[in-house]
């Protein structure tokens, strides 16, 4: 009966005699928290309280009637009707789980620690809450954390517990059964917003597995791990699991060790700013929640979870990062504005009450047409006027109840200063996600089966937001015409900043456009297209004599609309691009194609040099009506570079038939992205001059170690890939070879004279995820040294370049291990080895990659995260051809 009990603190609590000081304009507030549905009306009492001036505020638990609450809250609701799955949601408790190794002898000692623990962490279902399992060979679960109901019963299983121990000591699979097992929803762990988890692990010895990856893992998924050493627990192990060495305790005075435990259970750190993110000082990001991925309130729990653990690390207030969230279903409705709060501890707070609406459908199309129009304003908050990174990170299944493609792409055109991430959960549409996102896809798409997962990816969808937000390179630069600058194959940059390092300076290059203008393409899109080609002509010197452009454009023909021999100056291709209009028809790719044969030979027979550079980037929004394979494959022996641009329903393998090189092929799902392919195309083609003399002998050092997961082994393989496709490999040009490492080196292939195609084949051949073991980097630079020596014959030369290029996650275990890698690293640079150092992961890496580093700035990279290693493979491809 809400109503009543409305009714009664009107009329008995908010009065003078009850002690209200309204009359001496104290603010009047009431808070309404309940766990039901009303029996009687709420609306009427709520509403005579609001005319006397008294604010309401409305909870609601479990299954509390929203629209019931919405009566009672004031307005604006968003800021008044808070729904949480539970009473201790309204709260910031910890699920702390006690992993303890069966082969410990203190047996006493150590179910005193667990008693103790229980009393000093305030364990009972409405707290802190607490999870118990032995391990040896495999994992003996006492009781889950929601298996008991009273505290009573918790002693009483902590009083029975008998360690039973086995064969082995399997560390590592114990941290990943706890992680994939006993801290997951199914099993009791609360993945809500503001909850913390902690996994307590007490060892008497060394592992028997690895448990570099296990503990990495736990540490992305904000698991905060504690080691209680016992016995003949390995010190250096124990703070490598630890989330942090101080975390990492020996056992002696048992009450310092429990006051260490509560102390760290009891203080959140949810307001420190993340390592990858301490640089991203100022932006403007706005999260879109698709509310049909929940099917009750503790799924929605999760996905809050999610945002407010990605939130915590970002560095929040009024003139930094500014945070935006939008829920929507049906509609969409903003919860938090960009000046809605002034700093981060209000926002987190919000988050924790955002009101869960069932809903089993969403309009996506028109979440992101109410972000354009009414979020990103200045009315708002956003700060796009004077140029503030602005993101946008949708969280849905990617299935729209209308067509969301139009939307994005309305979206896109807000400017090229906004990035939009998207976060696919459950049984999603890829295809949908894929017209949503910023290109490069991989960059800005995250994908995950199951909601429970998201914890998993939060670290990586923040680092790459933060990254975006930071990098220079992820935002458009003014084009000012007449300003010198770099030197370009073929180019003179005529930009105020460099558009990428280490060109070749070169006057000529033959560029042609060749445009699709098939009937699928909207007159916004060619008209997309034709600025693209207009920026690219600010880049270039235009003229007879330097760079000669092209334009072509083909739907059942090709329609010639100026050929390059007849370039004069840049003002009269810009003229003929500005009247460009669309015509229409089918999509015959390979006919244009042959066409571009015969225009290629005739601009060489104009311009005979064999060393100018002759380009060609095609434009598509579909798949061809012919065959294309056959004519690329003419027009590249021509000479000919071809950049594939797909957008839309484009098929990327027909891309890669028309340019035969990942490098080359560009998928976008809009026409609004073209402009972000221009610098990569640029440094290739920077890329394809500067390195096509070069003699060197290059040779790629990759760790393998237990710290690397199967997505950074991807990553890795595609740096290697990448790294490989900026050179010309052969006998007398670029030899590669290749060197994977552990706790030993495994040569994959020595330094080898093979094309780029058999090159790529045996790396995809030989280049398998091995995992386990500690990066033994000493071991492997000294292996390495051989490789070079022209005299072991295999494959080294005297007289070039001898380079290596290591990647690593691991940092030196100890003291000895890090005057081992300084000793090798300094013998192979004294054989006159360059070396280019890659480290991944945090701040205690510096010290190693410096070590290996060879003296100059641009020789060492410290990187966040292993999706930043392909634009690193560009800038050490050009650094290395100009050596």
């Amino acid at each position: 009966m809400t109503g009543l009990g409305l009714d009664f603190i009107l009329k008995t609590q908010f009065t003078k005699e009850a002690g209200s000081r309204a009359g001496e304009g104290v603010p009047q507030i009431a808070v309404v928290i309940t766990d039901g549905q009303s029996q009687d009306e709420v609306g009427p009492p709520s509403d005579d309280l609001r005319r006397r001036g008294i604010v309401l505020y409305a909870i609601g638990i479990r299954d509390a009637d929203i629209e019931q609450l919405r009566k009672i809250g004031s307005e604006p609701h968003n800021q008044h009707v808070y729904m949480v799955s539970d009473f201790s949601a309204l709260q910031g408790f910890a699920d702390v789980f006690l992993l303890v190794d069966s082969s410990i002898k203190q047996q006493t000692l150590v179910k005193n620690l667990l008693t103790q623990l229980q009393n000093q962490l305030k364990i009972s279902i409405d707290n802190n809450h607490m999870g118990l399992a032995q391990f040896s060979d495999d994992v003996n679960v006492e009781f889950y954390l929601n298996q008991y109901k009273s505290k009573r019963d918790i002693l009483q299983k902590i009083k029975s517990f008998r360690l039973k121990p086995g064969d082995l000591r399997r560390i590592g699979a114990a941290l990943d059964y706890a992680r994939t097992k006993l801290l997951t929803p199914e099993t009791g762990g609360r993945l809500y917003p503001g909850f913390r988890q902690y996994l307590v692990l007490m060892v008497a010895g060394g592992s028997d597995d690895s448990v570099y990856r296990q503990s990495q893992l736990l540490r992305d998924q904000g698991v905060t791990v504690i080691t209680v050493g016992f016995d003949n627990a390995d010190p250096m192990e124990m703070q490598i699991i630890a989330t942090k060495p101080s975390l990492s305790k020996t056992m002696g005075n048992t009450d310092q060790i429990i006051q260490d435990i509560r102390t760290n259970v009891e203080t959140s750190g949810e307001l420190n700013v993340a390592n990858e993110c301490e640089q991203s000082t100022v932006s403007d990001i706005v999260f879109i929640v698709d509310q049909s991925i929940a099917t009750d309130r503790e799924e929605f729990q999760i996905v809050l979870n999610f945002l407010y653990n990605i939130l915590a690390g970002l560095d929040i207030s009024s003139n930094k990062v500014r945070v935006g969230v939008v829920l929507y279903g049906d509609e969409p409705k903003a919860e938090i504005y960009f000046n809605t709060h002034r700093n981060k501890e209000n926002i987190l707070h919000h988050i924790k009450k955002l009101p869960y609406v069932n809903t089993t459908t969403a309009d996506t199309r028109k979440a992101l047409l109410f972000v354009k129009s009414d979020v990103l304003t200045t009315k708002r908050g956003s700060r796009f006027m004077t140029a503030v990174p602005q993101v946008a990170v949708v969280i849905t299944t990617g299935h729209s109840t209308s067509d969301v493609r139009g939307a994005a792409v309305e979206l896109q055109r807000f400017g090229p200063g906004l990035k939009v991430f998207a976060v696919g959960v459950k049984n999603m549409n890829l295809k949908g996600l894929e017209h949503i996102v910023s290109y490069p896809m991989p960059t800005f798409l995250f994908t995950v089966e199951e909601l429970a997962n998201l914890v998993s990816i939060q670290k990586y969808v923040r680092t790459s937001i933060c990254h975006v937000t930071v990098n220079p390179q992820s935002r458009k630069r003014p084009l000012y015409p007449g300003t010198s600058g770099v030197g370009v194959p073929g180019i003179t940059l005529i930009r105020t900043e460099p558009l990428k390092t280490g060109c070749f300076k070169t006057e000529q290059v033959d560029l042609y456009f060749l445009v699709d203008q098939s009937s699928s393409i909207q007159q916004p899109e060619f008209e997309e297209m034709k600025k693209f080609i207009q920026e690219f002509l600010n880049v270039f010197q235009i003229g007879p004599n330097q760079v000669r452009v092209g334009l072509v454009k083909f739907s059942d023909t090709a329609e010639i609309q100026f050929n390059l021999v007849d370039t004069t100056d840049k003002a009269a291709i810009e003229h003929t691009v500005q009247g460009l209009f669309l015509d229409g028809g089918n999509t015959f790719m390979g006919k244009a194609l042959q066409k571009m044969q015969e225009l290629f030979q005739q601009a060489k027979e104009n311009r005979t040099d064999p060393d100018i550079p002759r380009i060609l980037i095609i434009i598509t929004d579909g798949e061809s009506t012919d065959e294309v394979a056959k004519p690329a494959a003419e027009l590249r022996d021509q000479g000919v570079d071809i950049y594939a641009i797909g957008v839309k329903d484009a098929k990327e393998s027909e891309l890669l038939e028309i340019s035969c090189e990942k490098s080359r092929t560009f998928s976008l799902s809009s026409f609004d992205a073209l402009s972000t392919t221009e610098d990569a195309i640029v440094q290739q083609m920077c890329s394809r001059k500067a390195c096509k003399d070069v003699r060197a002998d290059v040779i790629a050092l990759v760790e393998s170690s237990a710290m690397i997961s199967p997505a950074d082994f991807h990553n890795m393989t595609h740096f290697i890939k990448f790294l490989m496709d900026q050179f010309e490999l052969g006998p007398d040009a670029v030899r590669m070879g290749l060197v994977q490492y552990g706790t030993e080196p495994k040569l994959l292939f020595r330094l080898s004279g093979d094309n780029k195609h058999d090159m790529i084949t045996k790396i995809d051949a030989s280049m398998v995820e091995v995992g386990g073991g500690t990066a033994e980097t000493g071991k492997a630079l000294r292996y390495v040294s051989q490789l070079f020596d022209p005299s072991k014959g295999l494959g080294g030369r005297p007289g070039v370049p001898h380079i290596l290029v290591v990647v690593s996650q691991g940092k030196a275990t100890d003291a000895a291990a890090a005057a081992d890698v300084a000793d090798a690293a300094e013998r192979l640079k004294g054989q006159g080895v360059l070396i280019y150092a890659v480290g991944i992961s945090n701040e205690e890496n510096r010290e190693d990659t410096f070590i290996l580093g060879s003296g100059v700035s641009n020789k060492r990279f410290l990187l966040e995260d292993f999706s930043e290693l392909q634009a690193k493979s560009e800038q050490i491809g050009a650094d290395i051809c100009h050596f």
